[in-house]
């Protein structure tokens, strides 16, 4: 391969590394929140129960004043938009450098087809050469060694372009499901933010306080829900976006190591 596309695919096995370390810190972040969430949800709860409010008064506190971890300026949640970011700027150089490598191919292709042409008029006229002058033979040669060289050249574009279409491919998946943990962390910090507010309101009700506590509790008890579904729908995304970097980066070392790669000439473009 050539230099260029050696960087280019060099750039996206460190981009989906990194894209996979970032799904493994989130994962991290989903672990940590459900545990200070049990006892969130432990001390809401017993509201309902009708137990002493100081009792629980210093849970709530903590968890209203805790690091979200999903809100845009944590460490986690900051890098889902740079990644993003670099993916997209990685995508757009895979695919012109794909679209250069199938242009070049295409004329060669072109190339070869009058090549083939003229390799059977040299063959018929060698047929009746050869049988004067056995010299004639090295008149031939150039041109027999360049068209061998058009195919070994027309091979190598082949490999690289299979090779850049399966990273380009894989980049563009790669993206949309960023886009979509990036949108799935950004409902899960609006929904965590409302509810530490609610409680941090109700917590300066004084003593008001007692009055709000059931409505509180029923407010939070609904949010409840939404809010453990929005953990578990990232959870599992993020999970299948590992899924979707190791099918990709499979499918692009499977190319890099084609012994055929004519085969794959004419990828579909996305």
């Amino acid at each position: 391969n050539r230099p260029k596309t050696r960087t280019l695919l060099s750039d996206y096995f460190s981009q989906t590394a990194n894209a996979s370390l970032l799904c493994g810190l989130l994962l991290k972040d989903i672990d940590r929140m459900r545990v200070k969430y049990r006892s969130f949800r432990a001390a809401f709860q017993a509201f309902e129960i009708g137990n002493e409010i100081s009792g629980i008064l210093t849970c709530l506190l903590e968890f209203s004043n805790s690091t979200n971890p999903f809100q845009p300026t944590a460490p986690s949640s900051s890098k889902v938009g740079m990644i993003q970011a670099d993916c997209c700027e990685l995508l757009k150089r895979l695919e012109s450098s794909r679209d250069k490598v199938r242009s070049k191919l295409q004329i060669m292709s072109s190339l070869q087809h009058g090549s083939g042409l003229f390799l059977v008029a040299l063959t018929a006229s060698l047929t009746i050469i050869v049988a004067s002058h056995a010299l004639a033979l090295l008149v031939a040669a150039p041109g027999l060694a360049a068209v061998s060289l058009e195919l070994a050249s027309m091979r190598r574009l082949a490999r690289e372009s299979a090779q850049l279409d399966a990273a380009a491919k894989g980049t563009y998946i790669l993206n949309r499901d960023l886009d979509t943990i990036s949108r799935l962390v950004a409902r899960l910090n609006d929904e965590l933010e409302d509810m530490c507010a609610m409680v941090k309101f109700w917590l300066a009700g004084g003593e008001d306080r007692l009055q709000a506590s059931g409505e509180v509790a029923r407010q939070l008890k609904k949010n409840d829900a939404n809010f453990t579904q929005q953990l578990d729908e990232l959870e599992e995304h993020l999970y299948l976006c590992f899924m979707t970097i190791n099918r990709a980066r499979n499918l692009v070392v499977k190319e890099i190591l084609n012994p055929d790669p004519l085969t794959t000439r004419y990828s579909d473009p996305i």
